[in-house]
């Protein structure tokens, strides 16, 4: 009865073990690198200002490891009183992928010119479907936070992700 059970515990595993290479498509996919550079617009305004919130909306493209050109927009809603926002954000591929980001930013005290953005990635479209991952973008602004709008940036971007869907055939 014993040795009944030790052969149903090992077949159990060597039929998991044989099965496994079949949901590696289906797994996330290995954390990689991921470090780019972007440059922008901060369009403040883009709904009437209630404070202490400014509704506001951030373009632009750039160029990044597996991603290539991209283009990105995102709304979000910044808190004046703290110098906080959050936001959602599209990244688009050259060929149409899409990378769907929520993000937290925030203004450093010091230097109003200075944005830090926080991304996490919450999924996408193509090879980016049920990507996973995070990464900061450090922007600099052409001037301080809500005195210009446009107000252009440029942003070094770095962090990892991974791209689950690039291994569906």
């Amino acid at each position: 009865m014993k040795i009944n059970r030790n052969y149903m515990k090992v077949s159990l595993v060597l039929t998991a073990l044989a099965l496994l290479p079949l949901a590696y498509p289906a797994m996330a996919g290995d954390e990689v690198p991921f470090k780019g550079k972007e440059a922008g617009a901060i369009i403040s305004d883009v709904l009437p200002f209630a404070f202490p919130f400014a509704f506001d909306r951030m373009t632009a493209t750039g160029e990044a490891t597996h991603i290539g050109h991209y283009t990105l927009t995102g709304d979000f809603v910044a808190n004046v009183i703290f110098g906080t926002a959050v936001a959602t954000f599209m990244i688009t591929a050259a060929n149409g992928d899409m990378l769907f980001l929520d993000a937290e930013g925030f203004v450093l005290q010091t230097d109003l010119t200075k944005v830090v953005w926080n991304f996490t990635v919450s999924g996408g479209t193509g090879r980016f479907e049920e990507a996973t991952g995070s990464f900061t973008a450090h922007l600099q602004l052409a001037a301080a936070v809500g005195s210009l709008s446009p107000n252009p940036y440029v942003a070094e971007i770095e962090g990892t992700f991974s791209t689950p869907g690039a291994n569906k055939k």
